[in-house]
């Protein structure tokens, strides 16, 4: 049977039924409200970190003797302001030790104003001398010319270029016999260099050390001090001393003869034979049988 319906055109516009609104589910409204508020937690969060709230106010440069706290502030690209919390430590610390005066740095930060910068300096050790006289470390970087008025062993390198922060190979052997010695003993070297194919050190008085090579510094070192201490006490003017053995070091006064050869704990070649030739208590090192 058909079915009718009871609208017709003189009842004016056709109504249809109204379509039932369909509800969002709670949960994607929660979630909507969740991602919504931590986003504007996040930028609030990171409009604060970027406030003035983290600029450094407290610089704190610690270590530095060479080097002004200016200086290092300004290698290591930190100045009043920076951001406490977002800059990188890491790139700091690099650039601090692109100076060659910079052997370890260090930085701290505590929050909110405050950056710490520990820095280790490089200290001249000697003057090696090239094309120009430049200082240079114990581990043989060069670090800068050196003024006129330095006073520091010298390190002969030859008609050479010596640029800032290179470590010359030239100089190591020089540089190994230097650090060795005690800082007294230091401050008597005039120099430091390679004669007849031997290391030797001339010092303030006259004196040469015969260190042959750089082996056992340390021992060779402590023979020295110990031999020129003895001849110190004695009243023995020393022309040579022979420290290529350092259990067995040699020593020649002024005007003995050229030879040197070590034989025993001391041995002064052309001293006269008796307590004076035979300091034991020079070089407490017993001499190996042979």
């Amino acid at each position: 049977m058909p079915v009718t319906s009871g609208w017709h055109p003189s009842m004016g516009p056709r109504k249809t039924a109204a379509k039932p609104r369909r509800k969002r589910p709670a949960g994607l409204r929660t979630w909507l409200g969740t991602a919504v508020g931590v986003g504007l937690m996040v930028a609030a969060s990171f409009w604060v970190t970027r406030s003035a709230v983290f600029e450094a106010r407290d610089l704190v440069v610690r270590g530095n003797h060479r080097l002004s706290a200016r200086q290092v502030l300004r290698l290591a690209g930190l100045r009043p302001g920076t951001n406490v919390l977002w800059f990188s430590s890491g790139r700091a610390e690099g650039r601090l030790l692109s100076s060659p005066w910079v052997r370890a740095a260090r930085i701290e930060r505590s929050l909110p104003t405050k950056i710490l910068i520990r820095v280790t300096e490089r200290t001249p050790t000697a003057v090696i001398s090239g094309k120009t006289r430049m200082l240079v470390a114990a581990d043989g970087t060069i670090l800068g010319e050196a003024p006129a008025s330095t006073r520091l062993p010298d390190i002969p390198a030859g008609d050479v270029a010596l640029p800032v922060g290179t470590r010359p190979p030239a100089a190591r052997a020089a540089l190994a016999a230097l650090g060795s010695l005690p800082a007294s003993l230091r401050g008597r070297v005039l120099d430091a260099k390679e004669s007849a194919g031997q290391l030797v050190l001339d010092l303030r008085g006259g004196v040469r050390a015969i260190y042959g090579d750089a082996s056992e510094a340390m021992a060779k070192g402590q023979a020295l001090a110990a031999v020129l201490d003895w001849a110190e006490r004695k009243g023995i003017e020393l022309s040579t001393v022979d420290v290529r053995a350092p259990v067995t070091p040699a020593a020649r006064p002024v005007g003995a003869p050229a030879s040197v050869t070590p034989a025993g704990p001391i041995t002064l070649v052309g001293s006269r034979p008796g307590p004076a030739a035979s300091p034991s208590r020079a070089h407490p090192t017993p001499s190996p049988s042979r």
